[in-house]
């Protein structure tokens, strides 16, 4: 061996730590931001899950206990199962410096009873109707609850995302809606 390849050896090491030092404090300073809609996303999830959970009880707790014509009733069960839900969505950004804010939306529900409807050839169903932003479909004469239609809006330090979910009875039903709010985050129909 000659005296001087060690050196050199030394030399190429440092050289290559001073590299990977350099990338992996670039990489600390930029950092991983997540897209608006990751956040928006994130926000309205943390509101679906409870809304979800009790628009299906609220559905198993109704299903063929009310006719048609008792829909009211119907609506009734459903709203003890979804206030307590949306009490857990408003109070979900305790601490964290997020408002959450959440109402039920009858005039999308009425028009959502009016032109979404479930219908067609094979399909033996009913009219549909909204009753305090729930809707309901009349199926062999009883009162079938498709969904509940929820505003929520989540306000934070940076951002601002209002949506208007159509929360299903079943777990694959949820829609989104969003409209723009301030500072503006789109408007997007679907999931």
């Amino acid at each position: 061996m000659r005296p001087g390849r060690g050196q050199v050896v030394l030399v190429a090491s440092a050289v290559v730590v001073v590299a990977l030092l350099t990338m992996l404090l670039a990489a600390f300073q930029l950092g991983y931001q997540p897209t608006t809609s990751e956040v928006e996303a994130a926000d309205l999830s943390r509101a679906e899950e409870p809304l979800s959970d009790a628009v299906r009880r609220g559905a198993t707790d109704a299903a063929g206990r009310f006719s048609w014509a008792e829909r009211a009733a119907a609506a009734a069960v459903v709203r003890a199962e979804l206030l307590p839900a949306i009490e857990r969505v408003e109070s979900a950004g305790v601490g964290a410096d997020v408002v959450y804010r959440a109402e039920r939306n009858d005039t999308v529900a009425d028009g959502i009873a009016r032109e979404r409807c479930p219908r067609g050839e094979d399909r033996q169903f009913g009219e549909c109707a909204a009753h305090g932003a729930m809707l309901f479909q009349e199926r062999a004469g009883d009162a079938y609850l498709l969904g509940v239609v929820v505003d929520v809006r989540v306000v934070g330090p940076e951002r601002t995302t209002t949506a208007t979910l159509v929360v299903g009875s079943r777990e694959s039903v949820t829609d989104r809606v969003r409209e723009p709010a301030e500072p503006s985050t789109g408007t997007t129909v679907g999931r």
